[in-house]
């Protein structure tokens, strides 16, 4: 857990003594946010005003973002420290609620929102390393839509195979966050920015096919792992996206036949239901199904009509519908098999 402090009206002393006290209760802070998905670079900001005038004279408020939830909570009282304790009990009070019941998406997004003023500050005061640091933890919720597009591209053979990784995507797009931070639009929700900046890095890779070798050119293998532990591997992702998919369509699907299918063959399925997309489409079902974007959020990213954008969504959906109700796909039923065939057997597989 990385802590990052803001004090107003604290004179020198009082801050040396609030961080000292809050050290101490680092290791409690701690071992409650591991229960809705922290490590140690996630991050909690404190901010600690102290009016003299006033009373209650100390105000606290703190704020933690973790994949499966956002906490953000204040105390007030008199001495320094009853506020301190009061603010950890809330917050652990906070993150034991999550823990019995995570965040919806939309929820855990709008939390992003209340790290922008400490964000805005690392860049006024040139702060690159706390930025990123800060902004890297933030991003987390999107590794598994980073690592599935650029699985995709991969196997559609529109980025060469084995060139970079996805933490390597994800370092150049925070990159360009540091130093497009100034002109990024107010009101673009923080990750929408960030998936426009991974794209763009996506596409950077890509090259013209004239340019490329036959070896370049040519598919890569769909068993091709994630090169970093940073990211979730493909078959974690695919039961998890299936299931978020399931729910994206109106009328509730007859999931039996998909149920019964083991867990290779729910890989192809995928895999080629993904690939059968455009990449607007792709990129538009993903995002609501699994970020919680909507159909507005989704245009602007994009650059298109709101109105374009409800077709593809439609149309991606049509394609989940048949991945889990269809239970014979005769156009790529021999390109599945063969691809399932390929895929390494592990025993803890059902």
């Amino acid at each position: 857990m990385q802590l990052y402090w803001n004090y107003i009206g604290c004179d020198q002393s009082q801050q040396a003594a609030i961080a000292e006290a809050c050290q101490s209760r680092q290791a409690e802070l701690e071992a409650k946010v591991d229960l809705i998905g922290g490590d140690q670079g996630s991050p909690l900001v404190v901010t600690v005003e102290r009016a003299d005038a006033a009373s209650p004279a100390w105000l606290m408020q703190a704020s933690y973002y973790a994949p499966r939830g956002h906490s953000t909570v204040a105390a007030r009282a008199d001495e320094m420290l009853e506020t301190l304790d009061r603010l950890v009990g809330a917050l652990s009070q906070r993150i034991d609620e999550q823990a019995d019941q995570p965040l919806s998406v939309s929820e855990r997004r709008r939390g992003l929102s209340g790290f922008l003023p400490f964000l805005q500050s690392f860049r006024r005061e040139g702060m690159s390393r706390e930025f990123i640091a800060m902004l890297s933890s933030l991003a987390g919720s999107l590794h598994r839509y980073l690592g599935r597009e650029m699985w995709t591209r991969r196997s559609l053979g529109e980025i060469p195979a084995g060139q970079t990784s996805p933490q390597e995507i994800m370092d150049s797009a925070l990159l360009k966050a540091w130093e497009r931070f100034d002109q990024r639009d107010d009101q673009q929700p923080l990750d929408a920015w960030l998936v426009r900046l991974m794209e763009e890095s996506l596409d950077e890779l890509a090259q013209p096919t004239a340019e490329r070798s036959l070896e370049e050119r040519r598919p890569a293998p769909t068993t091709e792992p994630h090169e970093t532990q940073t990211f979730e591997t493909v078959e974690h992702v695919s039961e998890s996206e299936t299931m978020a998919l399931a729910r994206t369509i109106a009328e509730q699907p007859d999931v039996d036949p998909w149920n019964r299918l083991d867990v290779e063959t729910k890989q192809t399925r995928l895999h080629a239901m993904l690939r059968g997309l455009s990449r607007e489409q792709r990129q538009a079902l993903m995002l609501e199904a699994l970020e919680g974007f909507n159909e507005t959020e989704i245009a602007d990213l994009q650059s298109r009509s709101v109105e374009a954008v409800v077709g593809d969504l439609d149309e991606a959906k049509r394609s989940v519908r048949e991945m889990f109700t269809e239970q014979d796909y005769p156009e790529v039923q021999e390109q599945l098999e063969q691809e399932a065939l390929a895929r390494p057997r592990r025993s803890h597989r059902t």
